[in-house]
């Protein structure tokens, strides 16, 4: 079933989402509510990689399936971290493949995730979300900031190619 909503106002809502995200990421870090600023965090950079899932969709790299499978999916979102701009070329294959990160240390983001909402425990300690630090809350941030930042500037950067090739046509 083809996706038949406006996929730019998809993009500006996205967009839109990621900086909210960060921004009560911030101001909840100082408010020293770090648990809560790294959920955030973690989440505005997630809300980021959708803009590049839409990218590539429409570039045709990955198929509709695939797009709304890693949609839902945060373990690919977190593992695709900069892959708008990673790709490898296979000459036996007809589109370039994006390169993902570690599964394991998206998985360990999506512990950290849920350790920032929830109690848990194993079989020696307790795990709350008052135990996230400080230390973590920035290393989430800055990275929220830079997948952030570096979706704007590409969205730019095609805004731009489009309207040079419609100029040229």
């Amino acid at each position: 079933m083809a996706i038949l909503v406006d996929k730019s106002l998809l993009k500006t809502a996205c967009l839109k989402n990621a900086k909210k995200l960060l921004r009560e990421s911030k101001r909840l870090l100082n408010q020293k509510k770090y648990a809560w600023s790294t959920f955030l965090a973690i989440t505005s950079f997630e809300e980021s990689q959708k803009l590049g899932l839409l990218s590539m969709y429409e570039g045709n790299f990955i198929s509709e399936s695939e797009f709304r499978k890693y949609w839902h999916s945060h373990e690919y979102k977190i593992r695709s971290k900069g892959a708008r701009l990673r790709f490898t070329f296979n000459i036996n294959k007809k589109k370039p493949e994006i390169v993902l990160g570690s599964k394991e240390e998206a998985q360990e983001v999506i512990r950290i995730r849920g350790d920032c909402l929830y109690v848990d425990f194993n079989d020696i300690s307790i795990s709350e979300p008052l135990s996230i630090n400080i230390a973590v809350a920035v290393q989430y941030i800055n990275e929220a900031n830079m997948e952030l930042n570096s979706a704007i500037s590409l969205e730019l950067l095609e805004k731009k190619l489009k309207r040079a090739f419609k100029v040229k046509q």
